[in-house]
């Protein structure tokens, strides 16, 4: 039996039992790799389990009502993280520079790139509140060591971790922390590189450069053309030290950062194939 251990991304939060949404998640991620042409072993071989943590993104008294805390428009720490996201993506940062609320950001993304605003203000709305919960390092809700705990206990024995989104730089951090032994870590739309996240990694960058976890033997990591999440292009392997695989694919996502599309991507399915092998060619 092959343990694999996911960590989702963004959006993840859920009412309810913990341990119920986790379930759910993992029966989602188990049927997309069940249904990929490129799982390159019989699915009854494989046992996945999601590392849950996105309640842990919410105040307790929050966590206690069952409910999502809603991000205030106006809220600096996202709106800091919303601006840089625009200045990173822009033509000419000059034009974005300084911090943006999530509904003008999505109106300047519609602007400059044509996106679907509707769209683009819902993304900003689940992903930059759950990257600044979870980065944020003063106040009186400070989650990440806890975070950090759950998500490290949660990787122990697995022999493959596969990390979408914001769950890689929880993975990253979470390996580290813990000195896990790990055969394989595979990243997907990950924003690791991405300027606002990656200086305030933990353990800090040195000399601007990150590295693979100790205890890992393979890392890989795979992004869409088309993710911006995944920013900027190269990123993964340029900042950080140790990374085998760094692969661009065109996954063909009908949503840019959709963890299903990635999960059957045939870059995954050769990543999979290597765990215990060693490495390959990217695909053509």
């Amino acid at each position: 039996m092959i343990h694999i251990v996911g960590v989702h991304g963004v959006g993840a939060f859920a009412p309810g039992p913990a341990a119920a949404t986790a379930h759910r998640i993992a029966t989602a991620w188990k049927a997309a790799l069940n249904a990929s042409e490129h799982l390159p072993w019989p699915p009854a071989q494989v046992d996945l389990d999601i590392a849950y943590f996105a309640h842990l993104l919410q105040p307790p008294d929050k966590r206690r009502e069952g409910e999502r805390q809603r991000p205030r428009e106006d809220d600096p720490d996202v709106a800091e993280l919303v601006g840089e996201f625009l200045e990173l993506l822009a033509p000419d940062p000059a034009l974005v520079k300084g911090s943006w609320a999530p509904r003008e950001a999505a109106a300047k993304l519609a602007e400059l790139f044509g996106w679907n605003e509707d769209a683009s203000l819902a993304f900003l709305r689940v992903f930059f509140p759950d990257v600044a919960a979870y980065m944020r390092d003063e106040g009186d809700f400070v989650p990440r060591g806890e975070v950090l705990d759950k998500v490290g206990s949660d990787l122990a024995g697995a022999d493959i971790v596969i990390a979408h989104s914001l769950g890689s730089v929880v993975a990253y951090e979470a390996l580290w922390h813990h000195r896990t032994d790990l055969p394989l870590l595979i990243t997907i739309g990950s924003p690791l590189a991405m300027p606002m996240i990656f200086p305030h990694l933990t353990p800090e960058p040195v000399e601007g450069k990150g590295a693979k976890p100790p205890g890992v033997r393979r890392w890989v990591n795979i992004a869409d053309h088309g993710d911006v999440v995944a920013s900027p292009p190269g990123g993964i392997s340029e900042r950080f030290k140790g990374v085998d695989l760094d692969v661009e694919d065109d996954i063909d996502a009908p949503f840019f950062h959709d963890e299903v599309q990635y999960l059957q991507s045939r870059s995954l399915g050769r990543a999979l194939a290597d765990w215990n092998t060693g490495p390959t060619a990217a695909p053509q």
